[in-house]
């Protein structure tokens, strides 16, 4: 499928795979009929709700709206109890609004509305009608967490000109997919609107608050947008003044611009208005950490010192000041608190592999097990030193190699990383892993067919190995 050979693709699925796995990769290869076909067979087999819904699909994906209608129904049927009511389930709700898309589809809106009141809502919005909030407010009963209706309730309410309760709409559907808006790249958007809610209601304090985290989300974009976002979160907190999550915001946005006496006050007020609020706590012990006041850190740490991040940044602070043995305790205390902490494993990794150079600094195993955790740990310029220094203690190892052009993989300069991988395949020529390494390193840098020679390898390894 890389190489963009879909008939051979289809042909070896086809070979091995059930009747819906077939259709998806026929869709895949936009032969429409033929995937239609083979779940019109599979459903004559198993005639199972959920196989009338990925049929619907896919008929819609061919622009079949009416037989994608039929699909829906029969999915329907089938999912109805003996009282002939549908559950409350996401597949109830979806189908609901898949069923109103064909409708619309169609341009048939009002037939839509006769032919049943479940189909309805998406066709009241078109039609501006003011009963599609209730048919949006069913599909939410139905399904608490649909995505679509919160989004469909915002824009009616947006196009009504009650965009607080458009902005609390958008919230509930932000919490169900957070990073939905993220991907569709819609922050610009998103700023007009509020923009257009802020220039009507001055005083709408969610307003400024959400603006401003669109703005902080567009940093990388538009550099320009920190100081609105500033304005936005100063002109939130004037309006409330006891709103934490403006002034720990705020207190961040600060901290990225190196204006870290300004941000040392805001989570200092945070922390006077919540005293147990644990996201101020945290934010100040960072700012405190980059102005080189180790000891204000320390007591803000030990301020909360119940969950595994906090104690794990005591350790942190300890280590710092050269508490080695306060540090470690702080890691092993972290462990017993969460037993799925990673990073207070690999902080007390750190701590042990930096004991065991103290004692022994040429112990190869220590020097790269050192570089593995800094790498881990995002200690890049540390990391570096280490796989230098490995290199020279061992410089026949494959595993320094390997693990050095790890690092510059995760760093995305890939001809380094590609570079120390061959050096590695050179010294430990039959490693499948390190083929099939390198060909995600060489598809990244473009070179195709040699990738494919490495996959092909590396299963050769591979297979010569399961056959021992």
């Amino acid at each position: 499928m890389e190489l963009k050979k879909y008939e051979l693709a289809s042909l070896c699925i086809h070979q091995l795979s059930e009747p819906v796995q077939q259709a998806l990769i026929q869709s895949f290869c936009q032969n429409h009929n033929k995937a239609i076909e083979c779940l019109c067979e599979a459903t004559a087999t198993h005639p199972e709700p959920s196989m009338f819904v990925i049929l619907g699909k896919l008929q819609m994906k061919a622009k079949k709206t009416k037989d994608a209608v039929r699909s829906f129904k029969k999915a329907m049927k089938l999912l109805m109890t003996s009282a002939k009511i549908l559950p409350n389930t996401f597949e109830a709700a979806e189908m609901y609004y898949l069923t109103g898309l064909c409708y619309l589809e169609q341009k048939n809106l009002l037939q839509a509305g006769i032919n049943s009141v479940e189909y309805i809502r998406l066709c009241r919005m078109q039609l501006r009608q003011d009963k599609c909030i209730r048919d949006f407010n069913r599909a939410l009963a139905l399904c608490p967490s649909h995505f679509q209706a919160y989004m469909s309730c915002a824009a009616y309410y947006g196009s009504k000109g009650r965009y607080s309760k458009a902005i609390l709409n958008c919230n509930e559907a932000i919490k169900i997919l957070p990073n939905m808006f993220f991907h569709l790249l819609t922050f610009n958007a998103a700023i007009e609107d509020l923009s257009k809610t802020i220039d009507l209601n001055k005083t709408c304090i969610l307003a400024y608050y959400n603006r401003a985290i669109c703005y902080h989300q567009i940093k990388d974009f538009r550099k320009a947008g920190y100081k609105q976002v500033q304005k936005d979160f100063l002109r939130a907190i004037h309006l409330n003044p006891k709103c934490i999550k403006a002034r720990i915001c705020l207190g961040y946005n600060l901290e990225t611009l190196g204006k870290l006496q300004r941000a040392w006050r805001q989570f200092t007020v945070a922390i006077c208005i919540d005293p147990k609020c644990r996201a101020a706590y945290d934010g100040r012990t960072s700012v405190c950490l980059q102005m080189g006041e180790t000891f204000a850190a320390f007591q803000d740490t030990n301020a909360l010192t119940t969950s595994a991040p906090l104690l794990t940044n005591q350790g942190v602070i300890n280590e710092l000041m050269g508490y080695l043995p306060c540090a470690m305790k702080d890691y092993q205390q972290a462990i017993s608190v969460d037993t799925n902490y990673a990073l207070a494993y690999f902080n007390a990794a750190y701590c042990y592999y930096s004991k065991v150079l103290q004692l022994d600094p040429r112990n190869e195993s220590a020097v790269m097990n050192h570089a593995i955790t800094n790498t881990l740990l995002n200690n890049i310029e540390e990391a570096k030193e280490d796989f230098e220094k490995a290199i020279r203690l061992c410089p026949f190892s494959a595993a320094v190699y390997f693990n050095r052009a790890n690092l510059y993989n995760g760093l995305k300069q890939y001809e380094l990383a590609e570079k120390y991988n061959s050096t590695a395949l050179s010294i430990q020529p039959n490693d499948a892993l390190m083929y099939k390494f390198r060909a995600d390193i060489r598809s990244k840098l473009g070179f195709n067919k040699e990738a494919v020679e490495d996959y092909k390898q590396a299963m050769s390894i591979q297979e010569q190995f399961d056959s021992m």
